[in-house]
């Protein structure tokens, strides 16, 4: 007999810091411009605040990525736990019904 084991909760945790990369990504141009501003040399600042600037577009395209592996990884993890649910559930003679016992949910 074979044995799958999901790792719910480290699938839960990727889809939480994929969404934080998706949100660091997304507030990178208001971070730079606050360095930039606390750096006090402007030369150094406006290099702070270019770099940040000249790459949206592919900083938008990772952000869009990140945010759609960090939807997908929740979705695995929560679709597993319905499936374990119902498995669970159909041992317990209670297809369809609640066993009682519920799969746990990560904090």
């Amino acid at each position: 007999m074979s044995v799958m084991v999901i790792d719910v909760g480290a699938l839960d945790q990727l889809g939480q810091d994929l969404s934080t990369v998706s949100g660091e990504f997304v507030d990178a141009n208001t971070k730079s411009d606050s360095i930039a501003g606390s750096v006090g040399r402007p030369r150094l600042a406006d290099a702070v605040r270019n770099f940040a600037h000249k790459w949206d577009d592919r900083r938008k395209k990772i952000a869009d990525s990140a945010d759609a592996l960090s939807q997908a990884a929740s979705g695995v993890a929560d679709g597993w736990r319905e499936f374990d649910q119902a498995g669970a559930d159909s041992l317990d003679g209670q297809a369809g019904g609640s066993s009682g016992r519920k799969v746990p949910s990560p904090t």
